[in-house]
């Protein structure tokens, strides 16, 4: 702990600080893709955008494949961006949409933190923290850690290994490490912003020429799906403020959110299901459309499931309106808890299945560098 951070007190998520009940059964409606990038793998910071998610493509037989090695960071975002991970993400919404109306965002978050609420109203173990400061109309929730390039511990299985033999990187995209994609929802009468990583999409659900631009080296324009189709974004150079220390690459083709999927590895002996997990939460909390279910024998993957999870995720909305009130409650109460209080700038801890603590912010901590955060505040 930093010595000059101080303890404020506890939220208590049985007493909504703003006196009110929430709605009776919270959804997630209009649902809109935002912006996406790619973290390229190079010794400077450096984003792709639009980017690409790598396109899914399994080998032609059976194969197989050596368990997971090597070094993987539990946050890409922190790891490659730590004074500011929700940066790159403002930088790829400023490109692609330079008039984007920071003013209609209420919460700007990661659908990791999202996962973590879930598991406080639900009474699950989980140690987390994160920072939150308000500028403009938005409130930004940005995930914490002591070490930003923290690595998973204990490796096991194929969870690295799989992606790497059924899914290939676009051309136009080569040496991406990650593809992170942010979209626009409203849950109850919140306005949300989430980012979250992509495991791949599948090329069937977009058209050719979409697959064919992606393959060709030199970039060729960035594509925005809109009501009709696939339509160009000009190639003018947006206005925004740039960071001097995080390099930003046109390259690669906005994908719709209906081709993305997510994708989960797991013995053939499991007895796990798709519904049995908590995959459908996080596909609730990232709004994405397909989910790949890899069952392997000793590394062979010869049952691979590809479900279309839409009307999965909107049952799993209704069987746990109950989970998702207390949800949107939290989240507006995080909404609200700059206000009356004397800083703009909070940090939120818990530990395992302990309560909510609210802390004062590190004197450095900040969301975003501060031309960034001129700009959100302008509300465009």
């Amino acid at each position: 702990m930093n010595q000059t951070q101080q303890f404020l007190g506890y939220l208590d998520i049985t007493t909504p600080i703003l006196g009110y009940e929430s709605l009776a059964e919270p959804s997630i409606t209009e649902c809109t893709f935002i912006a996406s990038y790619n973290w390229h793998d190079c010794p400077r910071p450096t984003i792709l955008v639009p980017g690409a998610p790598p396109r899914w493509l399994p080998p032609a037989t059976f194969q197989r494949l050596r368990e997971d090695r090597g070094d993987y960071y539990r946050d890409p975002n922190a790891a490659r961006y730590p004074r500011w991970p929700l940066g790159p993400a403002v930088q790829s919404i400023y490109t692609l949409r330079p008039d984007f109306r920071t003013d209609e965002v209420d919460i700007f978050c990661c659908a990791s933190i999202i996962g973590s609420l879930l598991a406080v109203v639900r009474g699950e173990n989980k140690t987390f923290q994160f920072g939150i400061q308000k500028i403009g109309n938005t409130v930004l929730l940005v995930r914490e850690s002591d070490d930003p390039q923290e690595l998973i511990r204990n490796v096991r299985g194929y969870g690295h290994t799989f992606p790497e033999a059924y899914t290939v990187w676009p051309a136009s995209v080569k040496g991406s490490a990650s593809h992170q994609r942010i979209v626009k929802y409203r849950f109850g009468e919140l306005r949300c912003l989430v980012r979250s990583e992509c495991d791949g999409y599948l090329a069937e659900h977009v058209p050719d020429h979409v697959n064919k631009a992606l393959d060709r080296l030199e970039p060729n324009g960035v594509g925005l799906e809109d009501q009709v189709g696939f339509v160009k974004v000009a190639e003018t150079r947006s206005d925004f403020h740039a960071t001097a220390d995080l390099e930003v690459r046109k390259a690669g083709y906005m994908i719709p959110q209906r081709s993305v999927f997510d994708l989960k590895t797991r013995s053939a002996l499991s007895a796990k299901t798709l519904d049995s997990e908590n995959f459908l939460a996080r596909l609730w909390a990232n709004q994405t459309s397909n989910f790949v279910l890899a069952r392997h024998r000793r590394g062979v993957f010869s049952a691979i499931e590809i479900v279309e999870v839409r009307d999965r995720v909107k049952a799993w909305e209704k069987d746990n309106h109950i989970t998702l009130k207390q949800l949107h409650t939290l989240l507006k109460d995080l909404s609200a808890i700059n206000d009356g209080r004397s800083m703009s700038r909070l940090e939120i801890r818990r530990r395992e299945c302990g309560k909510l603590e609210v802390w004062s912010s590190k004197p450095d901590w900040f969301a975003l560098p501060p031309e960034l955060q001129k700009q959100w505040s302008g509300g465009k």
